[in-house]
């Protein structure tokens, strides 16, 4: 039962590690481009994964090697990070663009792939698998290192003039910022503008930087929790 559960996620994680690349090369027009936090979340997941598999192929030719303890920690940085692309992007943001006439970029296949299908295996690789490896709620905290590394190489991006692709009624431009929230040009850094006028709306940077930083942390405290009751529950059932 072991093994085949092995082969079963390494499988997984392998699909992930190929469709990835595959982006690329069969839709190069709306893959995107490395400095999106949706291609960085990727390929932190898809370098987790590669790690992984290792140990399982390792695992498979009979030389069990004990995971470090670090690569899970890792683990639930790139879970929680791909959480929040699937949860925001593939979740939230499709059905909108879709509203919008972009049903070609949020439905062609490199969306697809990096908006659902590898955060969903990410997210039950991280559930299901990893040798009944319990995470500690302290470990939670660490998560947050990763938005602000993106948080801060943006910043560092709109200084020296780089450009993101973006869409306004059906085509592309260049953007200065990847996502309107983290424009602190237009929307400046603590004021909050409200009006009747959506468009008119604004609420700066450092607030939504706090609700982004209050989400993934929450999401993370609940892949912990969930990924503990996995564990439980499992053991329970061995033990009876």
């Amino acid at each position: 039962m072991a093994k085949k559960k092995t082969i079963i996620f390494l499988i997984l994680r392998l699909i992930c590690i190929i469709l990835f690349p595959l982006s690329y090369l069969i839709d190069p027009k709306y893959s995107g481009e490395i400095t999106f936090f949706t291609v960085q979340s990727n390929l932190l997941v898809l370098f987790v994964m590669i790690a992984f598999s290792m140990f399982d192929i390792l695992k498979l030719s009979g030389k069990f090697v004990s995971h470090p303890d670090f690569l899970y920690k890792l683990k639930l940085v790139s879970t929680s990070a791909i959480t929040l692309t699937f949860i925001v992007f593939g979740i939230i943001l499709t059905p909108i663009l879709i509203i919008d006439n972009l049903s070609k970029v949020v439905l062609s296949y490199s969306s697809i792939v990096m908006h659902q299908i590898i955060p969903i295996i990410a997210i039950l690789d991280f559930l299901l698998d990893d040798e009944n490896q319990m995470l500690k709620y302290r470990y939670a905290p660490i998560t947050l290192a990763f938005p602000l590394y993106y948080f801060i190489l943006t910043l560092i991006l709109s200084k020296v003039g780089v450009t993101y692709p973006s869409y306004e009624n059906g085509h592309r431009v260049d953007a200065k910022f990847p996502y309107f929230f983290l424009d602190y040009e237009d929307n400046t850094w603590f004021k909050i503008i409200i009006s009747n006028n959506i468009d008119e709306t604004k609420i700066g940077v450092f607030y939504w930087l706090v609700l982004i930083l209050i989400i993934i942390i929450s999401i993370s405290f609940l892949l912990i929790l969930l990924k503990n009751l996995v564990i439980y529950t499992r053991n329970k059932k061995q033990s009876n």
